[in-house]
């Protein structure tokens, strides 16, 4: 499990192809702790560290992960929202994230209001029930809150420090992201909970 607080950002320094996966070699620096077998959020995906070197780390991104989010997508040195994995004396910043991504959507608009700027987002009819305005949702591995939603679309603010720290400062209309929704909302929704 993660927070949702981005620890740090990572480049991509080598992506190897094999069969319907890849390798990826990230820098690990400014990771604070990081084992082989360790879960690490890549852009809100959850994923296993292979190898470790120096100042880098490998992780493998299987077919059905290449196929759901934007994994598929990054190139070498694009660089990419890491965190470490949820421990009990870690504080939970954001909100409970599985790094489950639920689908890749892409930026239909995007808008300046101060020193803030506003997202707005593709709504899959399939999450309909569980993107609720001040609801949370995970963004590339980032825990934000809904500002608005409507049947089409679903908005969301970054504020200075956030767009300083994250890969959200490349955000452009168009680009894919990589959405997790609440987890808690879909099992209530499973057990017919009303």
């Amino acid at each position: 499990m993660f927070t949702g607080i981005v620890e740090t950002l990572g480049k991509v320094i080598k992506i190897e192809e094999k069969n319907f996966d890849k390798d990826f070699t990230l820098s690990a620096i400014g990771m604070k702790r990081i084992n082989i077998g360790d879960s690490v959020s890549v852009n809100g995906v959850c994923l296993t560290v292979r190898e470790i070197d120096n100042e880098s780390f490998k992780v493998s991104a299987a077919y059905e992960t290449l196929k759901l989010t934007n994994i598929s997508k990054i190139k070498i040195e694009d660089e990419v929202n890491l965190e470490t994995s949820l421990t009990l004396n870690k504080p939970l910043g954001g909100h409970i994230i599985q790094g489950h991504v639920a689908k890749a959507v892409k930026i239909i608009s995007k808008s300046n209001i101060g020193e803030s700027i506003y997202f707005k987002f593709e709504k899959p009819e399939e999450l309909e029930n569980y993107i609720v305005k001040k609801g949370y949702i995970a963004i590339d591995g980032m825990s934000l809150t809904i500002c608005n939603e409507d049947k089409e679309s679903f908005e969301i603010m970054l504020i200075p420090h956030t767009l300083e720290v994250t890969i959200a400062k490349y955000y452009r209309i168009g680009t894919t992201v990589n959405i997790e929704v609440d987890i808690l909302a879909r099992y209530m929704e499973k057990l017919n909970v009303k």
